[in-house]
């Protein structure tokens, strides 16, 4: 399991897959092991892996409500069906409604469903449980962001920063903050890295769409507008896949 998780942080797939066998043999009903194997699954989009984990998890009831935490989170994460896990969830609270982390997941399945108030209210109640929870203090900034909420917005965003630096999201708005503090630096930084992206508009990633808006933005910041336009047009045409961006 140590193996494992080492590997993980390195981004070596081949070696965390070696391992994780490894480690199943010797304990398929160890609860620790179930997770780290299952979010190792989700991230790697490995279908078959994670429905394997799930029925184990299920098997030994490893999140204590009879694996529906587990069923939404792949439901989510593996069959981008937001209404279905928002269903598992709900399943798991009826048994545990007083687990944070499952009114978290239900919130961030309401949120990939785009039903906000549904969402804001899961969330709420995840910190009502456990005040330090992370990923919900992440949802209610989104929202809060999304909503023109400034207040609301920052003093989650600034519970989250504390809470989940490494959060991906979290970063994006640090360096957004940055951005706005030197933004000539941060200009020239972003359209070096607008020059080196894939030239296969199928490689282009909803976070490369997200990068070019924070572009533009800077651009209207600075009083070009013409520039902004530009950048404004290209995360348009670029964005095949109509991702909802927020």
């Amino acid at each position: 399991l140590e193996y494992v998780m080492l590997y993980e942080q390195t981004g070596k797939s081949a070696q965390v897959l070696e391992h994780i066998k490894k480690a199943m043999a010797m304990r398929p009903k160890d609860s620790r092991l179930i997770e780290v194997i299952f979010r190792f699954a989700l991230r790697e989009k490995d279908s078959a892996l994670a429905e394997e984990v799930l029925k184990l998890a299920s098997d030994v009831n490893a999140d204590g409500v009879q694996g529906h935490f587990y069923s939404g989170r792949y439901w989510l994460a593996i069959r981008n069906d937001p209404a279905r896990a928002a269903q598992a969830f709900r399943s798991g609270l009826d048994i545990s409604g007083t687990h944070s982390e499952g009114h978290m997941w239900l919130g961030r399945a309401l949120l990939a469903a785009e039903r906000l108030d549904e969402a804001k209210n899961a969330f709420e109640r995840s910190v009502q449980i456990n005040p330090n929870n992370a990923l919900a203090h992440v949802g209610l900034a989104q929202i809060a962001e999304y909503r023109g909420e400034p207040a609301v917005m920052k003093q989650h965003f600034e519970a989250a920063k504390r809470l989940a630096p490494e959060n991906q999201w979290v970063q994006r708005k640090v360096r957004e903050e940055d951005d706005r503090a030197n933004p000539e630096n941060a200009i020239a930084r972003r359209e070096q890295e607008r020059s080196q992206l894939p030239k296969d508009a199928n490689e282009i990633t909803a976070d490369n769409i997200v990068d070019l808006l924070q572009l533009a933005r800077l651009y209207v910041d600075t009083g070009q507008s013409e520039k902004a336009e530009g950048v404004f047009r290209q995360a348009i045409e670029l964005n095949r896949g109509n991702e909802t961006l927020r």
